[in-house]
């Protein structure tokens, strides 16, 4: 099925499948998410934030408490608040193409690789997910268990998708005799924007087509956060 050839792209720090066994206060796996706004509103994907006791992000090596807005399991989309005032990545109002250029960001295998932000760059592969689905679209970029949740953003910085899944190596190999290359997926940004109004977010807040004040390296590093996950 569909649903078995995707790998959802989040680590989950586990000893075993069946029972976790990390001791309360321990972080059980990470992802990504992104500031979308000045006033602290952070988009990622609700598989990231599933079944969480706490969540907190990483902000200049300090960990702050996230709350939860809206979720949406279908879309695999979720809506977070943190109490900080920072440098967002605004949402582009222009439509995604095919063989558009776009950048991606987040903490790939989380704190285990390294503290700092990794970028990785593509094209749009494809103007729609798996099974067609309309929400999504294909990149190429290369993407690891960590980048759930991270932006996928154009040139100009403004976030086009939020990163979501790539196809499963194990399940290919066994289905089809080869191993899928950079076939990652992204959940479109404009499917978003309903969440995001039910969150009570403004659109003016968070969609912008001036561009940017600031360097973009130096914006997407501020505006893009490690997200930890307490399932104990």
């Amino acid at each position: 099925s569909s649903k078995t050839m995707l790998y959802k792209v989040y680590p989950q720090f586990k000893e075993n499948s069946k029972k976790t066994v990390l001791k309360k206060g321990e972080w059980a796996g990470n992802g990504s998410g992104i500031i979308i706004s000045k006033s602290g509103y952070i988009a990622t994907n609700h598989h990231v934030i599933d079944g969480c006791t706490a969540i907190n992000i990483i902000s200049n090596g300090r960990e702050i408490s996230v709350t939860v807005l809206e979720s949406d399991k279908e879309l695999d989309l979720a809506v977070l608040k943190a109490g900080l005032e920072t440098t967002p990545l605004f949402i582009s109002s222009k439509p995604l193409f095919l063989m558009q250029d776009i950048f991606v960001a987040g903490y790939p295998f989380g704190e285990k690789l390294s503290s700092s932000l990794k970028v990785t760059r593509g094209i749009v592969s494809s103007m729609t997910g798996i099974g067609s689905n309309k929400n999504l679209f294909q990149i190429d970029a290369a993407i690891q268990p960590g980048n759930s949740g991270g932006p996928i953003y154009s040139t100009d910085g403004q976030v086009v998708g939020v990163v979501v899944s790539k196809l499963n190596d194990l399940v290919m190999l066994e289905q089809y005799n080869a191993l899928p290359e950079n076939t990652g997926f992204g959940v479109k940004i404009t499917s978003a924007l309903t969440l995001l109004d039910f969150a009570g977010i403004p659109r003016n807040t968070y969609i912008r087509e001036t561009l940017l004040d600031e360097d973009l390296a130096t914006t997407v590093d501020a505006a893009t956060y490690l997200i930890k996950c307490d399932r104990s």
